[in-house]
């Protein structure tokens, strides 16, 4: 018995002979203090001229975290709250996910039926016999630690020297080991005469040296094969780099010292300006005695204080909507010492000197829906059957079904039907959906994916007309020529659902078959729909052999008369011609209507 309350009507009772005592109320339902979501991961490169400290701050579907977790439990009461009377009884409170079950879902997993029964009191904080929303989502307080997490990803990167190799002695015409500016502004001309497929793209399997399995260059091991992907194993799985870390917490303290180790030259213990890589600006800023070093203690400020810039990174149900950009740290001033681009709009890559930051949203689900989990039970129903009773699920193959049987009955009637199936399916996919990861790795890129800036697995026609620009700026200031050491170690950082981080294959080293063999997301197909059928080859642009019209119409669209007509000019060509009363009208998701 609650003591609280057998002490609040004794007292009531005691009083009755001098005042007739008000009626005892329950005590009201705690108001569940706002608990902080985590939605932001600190990512810290040691980078060779200067660690970066640069936070990604999470959103699903442009909303804070905190909110769609909120969303999400309300989803889950009102399907649980049979009756609809705005509270879980005892029955209703046993259908629920036990918070084991919703730990293990935003990981990944499906994790049903982890752990016991829920029953009231273990959500009933007032002892009222009910359980309200507020108590729900307390009971589901501890899972919210699960909402992101970062980890490690194992780097299975096979010998890619072959390609660099390859790519390099193209277009070295003068074969003196260097790219000067008028041999890489003629790789266009000298790739493309092997563009097999004429989609006016550079594969892998265009570049391949073995004619006998296409897509795979020959390896200097002798095996015909690139780094032992068939054949002989790998020779070695890419160890981990220390060098690029992410964390959910506070940055630990023991940063600040291997910090120190790591630029430290002179033994000192103290990181001057020629040691750190800071631009003056920082170092007058954490060098409080102005000697020129950074002690610990100043250093300190720097894992405490402002990044160097902060990336809000929002994850989306639908590809369209899923973005990533860069703000500066006080959301003001530009990002000092950095050179940012954003070579798709949910791709952020950092740029400082030859080595690279490459922060964004896993998007591309490689295994699409017919892995969802929503229209994974009613495939378990025996053939011919829209509905089945408990009798009709003993088989073993069926076992599924007998799980979620009694939770997903919504109506009770002692019939699980594929359309209650699906909806328990939608929740725990909605759970699962909410629970974000964080996935890095560092890795050397070969001369082939330095080039395919969007990383889709294709050197396009803008890729190789803006290729000179890119690779200098890498050698640094004054080169004129870009070597082989631009291929630095540079580091990878991938948002989103846990399944979706695990797949990518930016995170898994790269794949060298298919045209589209990398993807980290087409652009989102608004605009002119006459845009979108004329860029055959899917690289956001239409060239002049794309275009279907007069030349002196596509000399009217290239506003920037670079040879490639993009949406932006198609959009702005649109509107000119077109007035507003005759625009197409558009559809939800931003697309004209047709």
């Amino acid at each position: 018995m609650n003591v609280l309350r057998t002490l609040t009507t004794s007292l009531a009772v005691g009083l009755t002979g001098v005042a007739a005592a008000a009626p005892v109320e329950p005590a009201p339902a705690p108001t569940p203090v706002a608990d902080p979501v985590p939605d932001t991961v600190e990512v810290v490169f040691t980078a060779k001229a200067r660690p970066v400290r640069v936070q990604v701050r999470m959103t699903f579907d442009g909303m804070a975290l905190a909110e769609r977790w909120t969303e999400v439990l309300r989803e889950q009461f009102a399907a649980f709250d049979r009756d609809g009377n705005g509270s879980l009884n005892a029955e209703e409170t046993a259908r629920i996910f036990p918070v084991a079950s919703v730990r293990k879902i935003l990981q990944g997993g499906f994790g049903l039926n982890e752990g016991q029964a829920v029953t009231p009191k273990d959500l009933d904080a007032n002892g009222d016999g009910k359980v309200t929303f507020p108590e729900f989502a307390a009971y589901y307080k501890d899972a919210t630690a699960e909402l992101v997490k970062p980890f490690q990803a194992q780097l299975y990167n096979p010998d890619t020297s072959a390609v660099t190799r390859d790519l390099f002695a193209r277009l070295d015409k003068d074969k003196d080991g260097k790219l000067s500016e008028a041999e890489v502004r003629a790789a266009e001309k000298v790739l493309l005469a092997i563009d097999s497929d004429e989609d006016e793209c550079v594969s892998y399997q265009e570049l391949a040296a073995n004619p006998f399995l296409p897509g795979v260059l020959a390896n200097p091991n002798g095996d015909g094969m690139m780094g032992g992907m068939m054949g002989r194993p790998n020779r070695a799985v890419t160890p981990v780099s220390p060098d690029v870390t992410v964390y959910t917490a506070a940055l630990p303290g023991t940063l600040v010292q291997q910090v120190i180790k790591l630029y430290d030259r002179n033994g000192d213990f103290e990181l001057g300006r020629d040691e750190i890589g800071f631009d003056e600006a920082t170092l007058a800023r954490l060098d409080r005695n102005k000697d020129g070093k950074l002690s610990p203690l100043e250093l300190d400020r720097w894992r405490t204080g402002q990044p160097d810039a902060v990336v809000i990174a929002n994850a989306a149900r639908k590809l369209a909507d899923s973005s990533a950009r860069i703000v500066a740290a006080d959301g003001e001033t530009p990002v000092e010492g950095l050179s940012v681009s954003s070579p798709q709009p949910n791709r952020v890559v950092i740029r400082f000197g030859a080595q690279t930051l490459d922060i964004g949203l896993s998007t591309s689900n490689p295994y699409g829906d017919r892995y969802s989990v929503a229209l994974m039970y009613p495939q378990f129903f025996p053939a011919g059957k829209d509905e089945v009773t408990e009798k009709d699920v003993v088989p073993p193959q069926f076992q599924i079904l007998r799980v979620i049987f009694d939770a997903a009955d919504f109506d009770g009637d002692g019939k699980l039907t594929k359309a209650e199936a699906r909806r328990y399916g939608e929740l725990v996919q909605g759970l699962g959906s909410v629970g974000l990861s964080a996935g890095y790795v560092s890795r050397t890129p070969n001369f082939f994916q330095l080039m395919d800036e969007s990383s889709d697995g294709r050197i396009s026609l803008r890729e190789l007309r803006t290729a000179w620009l890119r690779l200098i700026a890498l050698e640094g200031e004054g080169k004129t020529a870009v070597t082989q050491a631009v291929l630095q170690p540079s580091a990878v950082v991938r948002v989103g659902s846990r399944q979706l981080v695990q797949a990518d294959p930016m995170l898994q080293g790269f794949n060298p078959f298919g045209p589209r063999s990398n993807p980290t997301g087409a652009p989102a197909q608004r605009g002119p729909r006459w845009f979108w059928k004329l860029d055959r080859n899917g690289d956001g642009d239409v060239s002049q052999a794309e275009f279907v019209g007069s030349a002196a119409d596509f000399a009217a669209i290239d506003t920037d008369k670079d040879g490639l007509i993009t949406l932006p000019e198609a959009e702005a060509y649109e509107r000119k011609v077109r007035p507003a009363k005759e625009q197409p009208a558009k559809v939800a998701d931003g697309t004209p209507a047709k």
